[in-house]
């Protein structure tokens, strides 16, 4: 009856962004997801992360969900990886879950674990 016409509040998911004119030298942490369109030179942890096609990240990365779509060359612990068929991938991947797309460039050694983060 009171309030059947009245739409429920919508749960915006904030993340942090780093636009593709920024270079950062440093590590990063975050406790919230994270879109990366610029350069980092260092490590990064983050709950979850998307590395947008112009993103690059040479450094280490740790997520719980990681999707690339741009460039990393370092070593990744994640629960799940995406790789799109634009992401470039160099290093070592500890992981639960992987895809990768048709198309994607790889030269990465990979190990299945059953807790990444545990």
């Amino acid at each position: 009856m009171f309030g059947i016409n009245t739409p429920e509040p919508s749960t915006k998911i904030e993340r942090s962004r780093i636009s593709e004119d920024l270079r950062i030298t440093g590590s990063i942490s975050a406790s919230k997801p994270v879109i990366m369109s610029g350069q980092l030179d260092g490590n990064i942890d983050a709950v979850s992360m998307h590395i947008a096609s112009t993103g690059v990240i040479n450094g280490d990365i740790k997520a719980d969900n990681l999707k690339i779509d741009g460039t990393v060359i370092g070593n990744i612990v994640a629960e799940q990886l995406h790789l799109s068929a634009s992401g470039c991938l160099k290093g070592e991947v500890r992981c639960r879950s992987v895809v990768i797309d048709e198309g994607a460039n790889v030269e990465a050694k990979f190990i299945k674990e059953l807790n990444v983060n545990g």
